[in-house]
């Protein structure tokens, strides 16, 4: 909420709660945004400020400074109340917008600390990880799980289509790069990153149509240091600008890159592919006097990979192209109502041209050319009378359209018929242009009941329609409660309901799929308990249920899940359970001391498919997992770990039953555990004109295995199982220099 008092405020502020000081303090051209949460009541100053003739917004500073707290300018004339930087720090200012009960929620915020440059880093790239990538460093959050190859994250036993990817609150509906071939990385930088808001279950009403998760990013304020960066490492090369006009009224922020693991693999290990890859965001700001922030942003991203797998005989070229551009608006009305517009379109084309010549397994090819646009009107009001009560609502629609050309052939040597009982040869063709419309309202009420219970409701109701039939109402409620009965203690409970749509450009038309699949409905039930204990330690524990009644119909394979062409391998199967139940317990513990932070998550988790022939896990429910990680600044240096254990993944097994091979149960055994130890480090050295920044990487510093899956392997005399490895002992060298 905005505050501005008039002139003449009072000149003593000792005994004043410091929300009543800022108030004091604000006028029309110097507004303070804070919550309630961060700024409660009790807090007040204590001494008189000893600031001479030090201006409001000095004074203001001065005041939070004793209380560990500090002001970021977000606007013309508008500035946030944050924790003060330090290292790595997560959940700092929620802005009293955000004040929400929501389960499930972590904020990644960026974390800075002072140096000669006064450098901010971002936590997101500070965390050790491939590329630096914005979404791997999701695999610290409780819930999240990723298999080591893939920047795609399972959340709480969902798919991974069902996270929704919001960047400055706009859809990204392709966010990797190879999105054709394992997603490696994000299209997104972790440079021009300032946030990242990660919802596990129970997200509010205003997120929609995806049923698992939210990944809610945010750019870097173009107020912020540095203004200027430039960088090369083994995975990418690139950099950005960002800063204002004098008076304030324009901003701006670019950032570019490009690939540098193609040229690596070409001279170290030109068996393996050749990946080429490049992404572009532009930002252009403008703040009126008025009060209305109007912003034009481009998100551009394009791959080309040209890979082989010589031991199945595969081979094939990929390539992807997204491009997304929208407009957003946001003006405040008063002190009490503020509106948001989006406005904007997505372009995904993708192209995969391949074959297969597999010695006593099968041959084929694939041929796969499809496009999509969709545009997309989003809006949100908020009203805020005062820090107790809190309106939102606002409306969405989405227009898709996409085509599809598609063509496969495959034929199977008899032993593998009989084995996968398939025919001998197996032929799809495929032309649809589907068009479909999405709309969506939704409202949420949000009340401080008593000072230590707040409580929320909301609804979102989606009608989808497509042509030929009947248009489709879906009705979502949710609830949520947080109560504080002591301070540092919270208790929260989550219920709420989410229905999951696949879009126009998901249509799995290599297996067969020419129309939309069923609407799909999950059902969150989720408790929890938070305790912030002195020395910056805070313990969290979170259980939740999943229930989802209408799982769509989907196709994995058995074995090799890493194939370039699965559809077409001889393992392919279709998975149409009747019912999932995913259930988990999340234990976290995270500690900030000065420049050294710790955190350590347990989980154990169960995600399960029932349907009337099999009650069977899901192909990527670890079970129980473990994970740590710790980051400490000493001086110029920076040191940063992070550990993550859990069992190996579901798989299934081929029987010898006198003498012939058979299918075990589909995921009754498991490959050996996985464990993964990533380490960095950072040097950095100041310069007459910014700092250098030098980094050293190893993943996956034990050299483990990892298994990932297994490969049928025909060897004269039957078939056999070949297990095959994740992600190997990978270094990289960078250096940035920043300005």
């Amino acid at each position: 909420m905005f505050f501005h008092a008039a002139q003449g405020a009072a000149p003593s502020y000792k005994g004043k709660s410091l929300a009543q000081a800022l108030r004091d303090l604000a006028s029309p051209q110097v507004q303070f945004l804070f919550s309630s949460e961060l700024l409660p009541d009790e807090l007040v100053v204590s001494e008189e400020p000893q600031a001479g003739r030090a201006d409001a917004l000095a004074l203001a500073r001065l005041l939070l400074a004793g209380h560990g707290l500090a002001l970021e300018q977000v606007g013309r004339g508008l500035y946030a109340v944050i924790r003060a930087p330090r290292p790595a720090t997560v959940a700092p200012a929620i802005a009293l917008e955000e004040l929400i009960i929501t389960a499930s929620r972590y904020r990644f915020e960026e974390a800075g600390a002072s140096t000669a440059g006064v450098l901010r880093a971002e936590q997101l790239a500070d965390q050790p990880g491939i590329g630096e990538d914005p979404l791997r460093a999701m695999a610290r959050i409780p819930g999240v799980v990723l298999d080591g190859v893939s920047a795609m994250s399972h959340v709480r036993g969902g798919e991974s289509s069902e996270v929704l990817m919001l960047l400055d609150g706009f859809a990204l509906r392709r966010p990797f790069h190879m999105a054709g071939y394992q997603s490696p990385f994000s299209v997104v930088d972790a440079q021009l990153l300032r946030s990242a808001d990660v919802y596990t279950g129970g997200f509010p009403a205003r997120y929609g149509n995806r049923m698992s998760a939210v990944y809610d990013l945010h750019t870097r304020d173009t107020h912020s240091t540095p203004r200027n960066q430039i960088g090369i490492d083994f995975f990418n090369a690139g950099g950005y600008t960002a800063g204002n006009t004098k008076s304030g009224e324009y901003g701006w922020l670019a950032g570019g890159r490009v690939g540098t693991l193609g040229p690596l693999l070409r001279v170290f290990a030109p068996s393996v592919g050749d990946p080429r890859y490049a992404d572009t965001l532009l930002q252009l700001h403008h703040m009126g006097d008025s009060g209305l922030a109007v912003s034009a942003n481009l998100l551009w991203a394009r791959d080309e990979l040209t890979i082989s797998d010589r031991r199945r005989g595969e081979h094939a070229i990929i390539e992807d192209r997204v491009r997304y551009a929208w407009l957003q608006a946001r003006q405040n009305f008063g002190e009490t109502w503020q509106a948001q517009v989006w406005l904007g379109q997505s372009v995904i084309g993708s192209l995969r041209e391949g074959d297969v010549e597999n010695p006593g397994i099968a041959t084929g090819s694939v041929s796969d050319r499809r496009s999509a646009t969709l545009w997309d009107l989003r809006s949100l009001l908020a009203w805020q009378p005062d820090d107790r009560r809190r309106l939102e609502f606002g409306g969405e629609y989405t227009h898709e359209s996409a085509h599809y050309r598609y063509a496969s052939s495959a034929a199977f040597t008899p032993a593998v018929q009989e084995l996968f009982e398939l025919p001998a040869e197996r032929e799809r063709q495929l032309r649809i242009a589907p068009r479909r419309d999405r709309g969506a309202a939704f409202v949420s009420w949000r009340w401080r009941l008593t000072p230590s219970l707040t409580g929320e409701a909301g609804a979102r109701a989606q009608m989808l329609a497509q042509q030929g039939q009947h248009s489709r109402l879906y009705a979502e409620p949710r609830l949520g409660l947080r109560w504080e009965p002591l301070p540092g203690t919270q208790l929260h409970f989550n219920w709420g309901r989410y229905h999951q749509a696949d879009e126009v450009q998901e249509i799995d038309v290599g297996d067969g799929l020419a129309g939309f699949p069923q609407t799909q409905r999950s059902e969150h039930f989720i408790v929890g308990w938070r305790q912030q204990l002195r020395q910056g330690l805070s313990l969290r524990l979170e259980g939740y249920s999943k229930q989802q009644a209408q799982p769509r119909l989907r196709f994995e394979n058995l074995f090799n899940r890493r194939t370039i062409l699965p559809e077409i391998a001889p393992d392919r199967i279709a998975i149409q359970p009747q019912f999932a139940e995913l259930r988990g317990v999340e234990l976290s513990m995270e500690q900030t001391s000065g420049n050294w932070q710790s955190w350590v998550t347990a989980q154990h988790s169960s995600a399960v498919d029932d349907s009337a022939e099999e009650h069977t896990v899901r192909s990527w429910d670890p079970g129980w997992g473990f994970s740590a990680g710790t980051h400490r600044r000493s001086g110029p240096w920076q040191f940063a770990a992070t550990l993550n254990l859990h069992r190996g993944f579901p798989t299934t097994q081929l029987l010898d039953v006198e003498g012939r091979p058979h299918l075990d149960a589909r995921n009754a055994q498991r490959l050996g555990w996985f464990v993964e130890l990533n380490l960095r480090v950072d040097h950095e050295r100041p310069l007459a004109l910014g700092t250098l920044r030098f980094s050293a990487e190893l993943q996956n510093a034990l050299a483990q295995p990892n298994e990932c899956c297994t490969d049928l392997v025909a060897d004269g005399t039957g078939f056999r199982l070949r297990k095959l490895g994740g992600m190997p002992l990978l270094p990289s060298l960078g250096v940035r220099w920043s300005w």
